[in-house]
């Protein structure tokens, strides 16, 4: 049995309970809105830095490589040259992938947050 008060008509508010529920109702929204938005923009933040500082270490890295040619002595060199560049290369992909779906993680559970009840 429950001992709440029964809701009111809208047309039974007074002229300041409706202008307060009218502001609400708008206000509410937007802030959610807001803060959806600010947490969509942390996240492509995020996610940019990551794909910059990720593409800046293969390119040091490759460039290494492509320097370290030269000094090869003979195409089994190469060969192992090559395999271990494609090696650390694939690692390093993989890796990426798991550091972009943690930011893609975080960013949803941000804005999931930001427009739930317990985001406010």
């Amino acid at each position: 049995m429950s001992h709440a008060k029964p809701a009111r008509s809208y047309f039974a508010l007074s002229p300041e309970e409706k202008a307060a529920l009218v502001q609400f109702q708008i206000a509410d929204p937007l802030l959610a809105t807001s803060r959806c938005l600010a947490a969509c923009s942390k996240g492509v933040k995020a996610w940019e830095e990551e794909v910059i500082r990720f593409s800046k270490e293969r390119m040091d890295e490759n460039a290494e490589t492509f320097d370290t040619l030269s000094t090869l002595k003979s195409p089994l060199d190469l060969a192992s040259m090559q395999r271990e560049w494609f090696h650390t290369a694939s690692r390093a992909y993989i890796d990426e992938a798991s550091h972009l779906m943690k930011v893609v993680t975080e960013t949803t559970e941000s804005i999931w947050s930001s427009v739930s009840a317990d985001g406010q």
